[in-house]
């Protein structure tokens, strides 16, 4: 079923769910272009295993499970009237989950009333097909200050990254600030520029916000020595967006939405928007964030344990360079998921 979540995103994660968990939250699970009506496709999320497929333009998601004898739907094909059609015995499903049709059924025969499949709730946003696999308590991500529908902004998708990691680690990576002199030596950071200084975290009803200023350390894109406003906004559970300013009033925004197909496992989307050299080629800017990405990649797949530990005494924290990391840790523990 797919609904409206704009109505949803300014909401505080409550929403008459007492505990949420992880699966009342919005993950993607695919790009909006292979969701097709030509054939289902396989999907993974939260160790779920779930097909998606498109009828009469709507997308629909459901357990990729034929009840019948545990076929799996997406190596099936779709009808015209909607439904998805399980490869071993023809039995139909609409969209909700309903089976439709068994065809070695007389015709008029009544379909038992446990021939149904799970269906999720699915919305479409940013070109992602994105599912709740619980009720929502909260929307899907915004771009910070509206930057998705600003003309003056160009916004791009960038990449999308299978990693061997847990959807945490991969997200407080990409908040963490002071990695970047050693692993982005001369990208993103600078190994004669180390001390990461006291910054502020603040609670928002999405997740929470910082800022943290500098001067530009390697000068890639901006001159050496001019202001750097890095800002962060993270959007719990997996979404973060990446705001780098710098003095002269040109803005970059990395956005980051990990989906958690398992416990060790996670699918990364990414978007890059900037509002300056709307007329060069984007190539050079995907170029550059694949160097990032890849290099944090190698060590974020090699952490251990896989899975966040977000009891704090599991790992060794400071109380300066990472308050992101422990106001992160705080707030998946609250989930009641990761420990």
């Amino acid at each position: 079923m797919t609904i409206d979540t704009h109505t949803l995103v300014k909401s505080k994660p409550a929403l008459g769910v007492e505990s949420p968990t992880l699966e009342n939250y919005w993950h993607p699970v695919a790009e909006s272009a292979e969701v097709t009506e030509d054939r289902p496709l396989a999907a993974e999320l939260l160790g779920k295993r779930l097909v998606a497929y498109r009828a009469n333009g709507e997308a629909h998601v459901l357990d990729d499970l034929c009840v019948h004898r545990g076929t799996a739907l997406s190596l099936g094909w779709t009808t015209p009237e909607g439904c998805i059609v399980c490869p071993y015995h023809g039995w139909e499903y609409d969209g909700g989950g309903h089976c439709q049709k068994i065809p070695s059924l007389p015709p008029g025969a009544r379909i038992p009333s446990g021939a149904k499949v799970r269906s999720y709730q699915v919305a479409e946003r940013y070109g992602l097909v994105w599912v709740s696999l619980s009720e929502p308590v909260t929307g899907i991500t915004e771009w910070p200050s509206a930057e998705w529908e600003d003309p003056n902004v160009k916004i791009f998708y960038s990449h999308r990254y299978s990693w061997q990691a847990s959807a945490a680690r991969t997200v407080e990576n990409f908040m963490d600030l002071s990695h970047f002199p050693f692993l982005h030596d001369g990208m993103l950071g600078s190994r004669d520029r180390t001390i990461t200084n006291a910054y502020e975290v603040t609670q928002t009803d999405y997740g929470f916000y910082y800022d943290y200023i500098e001067l530009e350390p390697g000068g890639v894109h901006s001159p050496a020595d001019s202001e750097v406003h890095w800002e962060y906004f993270l959007w719990l559970p997996f979404s973060v967006h990446l705001r780098k300013g710098t003095s002269d009033g040109q803005s970059t925004v990395v956005s980051l939405v990990s989906s958690p197909t398992t416990d060790e496992t996670n699918e990364l989307f990414l978007f890059i928007s900037r509002n300056y050299d709307q007329e060069s080629d984007d190539q050079s800017y995907l170029d550059f964030t694949h160097v990032i990405m890849e290099a944090d990649r190698h060590v974020v797949e090699s952490q251990r344990p896989v899975p966040l530990p977000v009891e704090l005494t599991e790992e060794l924290h400071l109380r300066g360079p990472d308050a992101a990391a422990l106001a992160y840790r705080r707030s998946l523990a609250a989930l009641g998921v990761f420990s």
